[in-house]
């Protein structure tokens, strides 16, 4: 063999050499790749529990002080004087159970907001009920559904003490509105506790649960209804 030829094989690579370079690039690309999944995984997990973190705000800001308003229909008499419909179907309703599961669509409460009719003053303004109720549905979401109603003015002397209501839930009024407050609801607990004057606080404990593994979250809301408390019959 030449001079020539021998140099040339003594600065060549060898088969092993390539192979190895070649693992040590595979295992640098992979170690890379898990880093930045890992960085990704943890980057939506946070993005995931501030969501639901800010769900869970807006749910106790937004409708824990809208069951506050509801309220039984008055006719407001000027220049003083109440009169109020105090009949049990415009009272607070709560379904029975103690806990319910996202496998199918399940009132858990409902209640009205009413806009009191005014008789009397310049000005006289017929009754308005705005219908409430809150659902757990089969696709895991939170839902409250709304709906109002317009009445005629009432007539003395009973005024809207002679009205009935004529929409069990919002679910069953025509044009009604929703809005999810949260999803990947698993399931909500609920229980009643008695305060020493008989008025009732309704608590539900929701628990949420990533679709994608992400984790589960749990957050318990007091409800501080004003009216009776009267149990959805099942």
């Amino acid at each position: 063999m030449s001079a020539r030829r021998l140099k040339y094989f003594r600065e060549g690579t060898s088969f092993i050499e390539i192979v190895t370079a070649s693992l040590i690039f595979s295992i640098f690309l992979l170690s890379a790749f898990l880093l930045f999944r890992s960085g990704r995984n943890i980057g939506e997990k946070t993005l995931w529990n501030q969501k639901k973190n800010s769900d869970f705000r807006n749910i106790e800001r937004q409708f824990c002080e809208l069951v506050k308003q509801a309220a039984f229909p008055c006719t407001i008499l000027f220049p003083s004087g109440i009169i109020e419909n105090n009949s049990p179907e415009f009272s607070f309703f709560l379904t029975s159970k103690n806990e319910v599961k996202a496998v199918s669509d399940i009132i858990i409460l409902y209640f009205t907001i009413p806009e009191h009719e005014r008789r009397g003053g310049d000005v006289e303004k017929p009754l308005k009920i705005s219908y409430y109720s809150l659902k757990l549905t089969s696709e895991k979401k939170l839902i409250l559904e709304s709906c109002t109603e317009k009445f005629p003015l009432s007539t003395p002397p009973d005024y809207v003490k002679s009205i009935r209501r004529s929409i069990n839930n919002a679910s069953s009024g025509a044009s009604n509105e929703k809005k999810c407050l949260i999803d990947e609801v698993e399931s909500i607990k609920i229980s009643v506790i008695t305060e020493m004057n008989n008025k009732k606080l309704i608590q539900l404990k929701v628990k949420t649960v990533s679709e994608k593994n992400y984790g589960t979250k749990e957050e318990k809301f007091t409800l501080k209804p004003q009216i009776p408390v009267n149990f959805i019959a099942e």
